[in-house]
C-alpha cells in the first residue's frame, strides 16, 4: 500500500456510496460526523465496499445523536449577536453541558473577543475566552488565545506561562505577532514586540 493512499481512496468510496443514496447532501456543512452516521445507516440495509466494527458503529451512532441534540437546541442562534458575555454563557453553557459532542465554538467565540476587545471592552473579551476554554478545555487555540489576552493586559508572566503551556513553537509565536500587527488596541505594539522577543531570533 502506498503510504496515506488508505484512507483517502476509503473516504472516497464512502462518499460514491453517499452520493448515490443521498445526492442533495451536502457533508462539508452537515460535518463528518453526519457523514459516518449516514454511511452507518445506508450499510445495514446495502452492501457497502468497507464495514465498519459494531463497536465503532455505536461509537458513531452515539456521536450522531449527541450531535444531532446539540445542533437542534442551538437552532439559529448567532453567538456574534449577545450583548455581552453573560448571555453568551447563560445560552451556550446550560446546553452543552448535557452533552459531550456538539460544534466547535472556539473561533466563534475567538472572533467575539477580539471584536469586543477591539471596542474596549476588555473584562467582557476575556469573559468569552474564558468560555470557550470551558466548554472546550482541551483546545490549544483557547490556551493560545488566553495568552494574547493576558499579554494585551500586560501580564508578560501570565502570557509566558499560557504559551508555554500550549506548546507555542518560534512559529506560531511568529504568527500571533502577525495577528496582533492588525490589532487597533494600545499595547498591540509592545505586545507584538515582546512576542518575537519571546521566539528568538
Amino acid at each position: 500500500l502506498v503510504k496515506g493512499a488508505v484512507m483517502p481512496k476509503a473516504g472516497a468510496a464512502m462518499a460514491q456510496v453517499l452520493e448515490e443514496e443521498f445526492p442533495d447532501r451536502r457533508y462539508s456543512t452537515l460535518g463528518a460526523i453526519r457523514f459516518f452516521a449516514d454511511y452507518v445507516e445506508v450499510c445495514s440495509r446495502r452492501a457497502c465496499p468497507g464495514t465498519l466494527s459494531p463497536r465503532l458503529k455505536e461509537d458513531v451512532e452515539w456521536m450522531a445523536v449527541q450531535w444531532g441534540f446539540a445542533g437542534a437546541k442551538l437552532g439559529t442562534y448567532r453567538p456574534e449577536r449577545a450583548v455581552d458575555a453573560r448571555e453568551l454563557d447563560e445560552t451556550l453553557s446550560p446546553l452543552l453541558s448535557k452533552v459531550q459532542v456538539h460544534p466547535d465554538l472556539v473561533p466563534e467565540l475567538a472572533d467575539i473577543a477580539w471584536r469586543w476587545r477591539e471596542k474596549g471592552r476588555e473584562s467582557e473579551a476575556v469573559a468569552a475566552l474564558e468560555l470557550a476554554h470551558k466548554l472546550h478545555p482541551g483546545s490549544n487555540e483557547v490556551v493560545l488565545q488566553l495568552a494574547d489576552s493576558a499579554l494585551l493586559l500586560g501580564d508578560e508572566e501570565r502570557a509566558e506561562e499560557l504559551y508555554t503551556q500550549a506548546g507555542a513553537s518560534r512559529e506560531v509565536l511568529a504568527k500571533r505577532a502577525t495577528a496582533l500587527e492588525a490589532s487597533t488596541h494600545p499595547r498591540a505594539a509592545t505586545a507584538v514586540q515582546w512576542l518575537k522577543k519571546l521566539g528568538g531570533p
